[in-house]
């Protein structure tokens, strides 16, 4: 006797294993009225707003619960810092600006000519030397100045040679203007401290943070006064206008649907129109036992979204009802 009930619990227990692995694997739909209404959930897109730099927070602009539209601003972080590193930027851009004009333009006709009066100078320096040490030299010979008076005579001379031939050099190089290389290097410079200022500017940007789209502030997480790192999430913002049902079809039942299909979606007695805006053609695989044997099969179900036209009354979660 107690064998035989074993064995009524276990056929029980498998009937009911068959049974529900055998409703998982149909579309959820009940009738109504004569009609098939297939059961689906109401979606909506969530968005997650977190900072792309880090900082402390200057001001919160909205509250949960508070309705935004596209580009409104959320919230400020203090950028203090950030304005005196963007006039550090924009000095070294002015300077490597200037020092890039000065070596693709060349010099100015004022500094031509400073180079050319101080070459002229420096020549006539060196020629008064020279001249001055020829006369010594005649009269060192002579016993007229002594042999140290000469040394210092042809120093003088030698440094002024010098200077002559350095001021000579100088000329040429105004007149011959800037190498390739360097114009490129002082080019390059340019676009370091613009890329510099750039950097900075969109740091300043990402420190208003705004609303990538309109929707309802579901939640705030930070408030003024705290430090925040890059990447701390900020608000959470669902556009309650722009929500959808989302229904799993087995594969019969889908080639029945087609996008711009009319649809009524209910619950709880209100009503919202709607239209088929897209049916997956990527299957998800559901698995059921066969009643017949206990091999598994493969039963595949294909998402169909409908687009409420109406969604003042629904809510993302709700169960609702999808008549076609």
């Amino acid at each position: 006797m107690h064998k035989i009930k074993n064995k009524v619990i276990v056929g029980v227990v498998l009937t009911l294993f068959f049974v529900v692995t055998g409703c998982a694997a149909k579309t959820d739909s009940i009738e109504k009225n004569g009609t098939t209404a297939f059961l689906g959930t109401v979606e909506a897109n969530e968005v997650k707003i977190a900072s792309k730099v880090p900082g402390r927070i200057a001001e919160v602009l909205v509250k949960e619960g508070e309705e935004v539209k596209t580009g409104q601003i959320l919230l400020k972080l203090e950028t203090t810092e950030l304005e005196a590193k963007k006039k550090q930027a924009e000095g070294a851009l002015l300077a490597a600006q200037a020092v890039y004009d000065k070596a693709k333009n060349g010099a100015r006709a004022q500094e031509i000519q400073l180079a050319k009066a101080n070459m002229q100078m420096a020549e006539a320096k060196a020629q008064l030397l020279e001249d001055t040490y020829q006369r010594l030299k005649n009269l060192h010979e002579a016993g007229a100045y002594t042999t140290q008076e000469l040394q210092k005579a042809e120093t003088e001379l030698i440094a002024a040679r010098a200077q002559a031939e350095q001021a000579n050099e100088q000329l040429n190089l105004i007149l011959e203007g800037a190498r390739q290389e360097d114009i490129l290097a002082a080019q390059a410079n340019v676009l370091r401290a613009q890329g510099a200022l750039d950097e900075i500017n969109n740091a300043l940007d990402e420190a208003v943070i705004k609303a990538p789209s309109g929707g309802t502030v579901n939640t705030v997480v930070h408030y003024q006064g705290e430090l925040i790192a890059t990447g701390t999430p900020l608000f959470s913002l669902t556009d309650y206008q722009e929500m959808w049902v989302e229904l799993n079809f087995k594969d019969r039942e889908v080639t029945e649907r087609q996008v711009g299909d009319k649809a009524q979606i209910e619950f709880n007695g209100k009503v919202s129109p709607g239209v088929v805006t897209s049916i997956s053609k990527n299957p998800d695989f559901a698995v059921i036992k066969s009643t017949n044997d206990m091999t598994e099969k493969d039963v595949m179900t294909y998402l169909v979204k409908v687009k409420l036209l109406e969604p003042e009354p629904f809510f993302p979660g709700m169960r609702v009802n999808v008549t076609f």
